[in-house]
């Protein structure tokens, strides 16, 4: 199953083999899902996570929460503004930010105090559960 091998790819940063199984995919006639892209981002470092995300709707996908928020783990810390502008287009969407979402961009914050209380009062307001993993970053 292309989903697992892809997930096997994120988990151990090989993503050169996961963008080769992807091009396999296309090849093989499977038509890759939401899901299968947002494996593939994970896998990717930011910039190449970045393109993808870019390309969704030429495969007729448009971003979900769970997309925004890899994306967000993807660019962390080294792009933390644009973490941070993925949260809020999710916000923007009206879409339901998970602890999640509101973790990534804690940690791409980190040293910013003045950020993360902010995201904090955010969270509150929007009712998302705090965790200790939120607290943590």
């Amino acid at each position: 199953h292309y989903g697992a091998v892809l997930s096997s790819c994120s988990r151990t940063s090989k993503w050169q083999e996961a963008q080769a199984l992807l091009l396999d995919m296309k090849q093989g006639a499977v038509q890759p899902d939401l899901m299968t892209f947002n494996s593939l981002m994970h896998a990717l470092k930011w910039q190449k996570a970045v393109q993808v995300f870019q390309a969704l709707p030429n495969f007729g996908f448009a971003p979900d929460v769970y997309t925004y928020t890899t994306m967000m783990q993807s660019c962390g810390k080294l792009a933390w503004r644009a973490t941070l502008d993925l949260l809020e287009n999710i916000l923007q969407l009206k879409m339901r930010a998970s602890s999640t979402s509101f973790t990534a961009a804690m940690a791409a914050a980190s040293g910013r105090w003045d950020l993360a209380m902010g995201l904090l009062a955010q969270m509150k307001t929007l009712q998302v559960e705090v965790d200790t993993i939120i607290v943590d970053a």
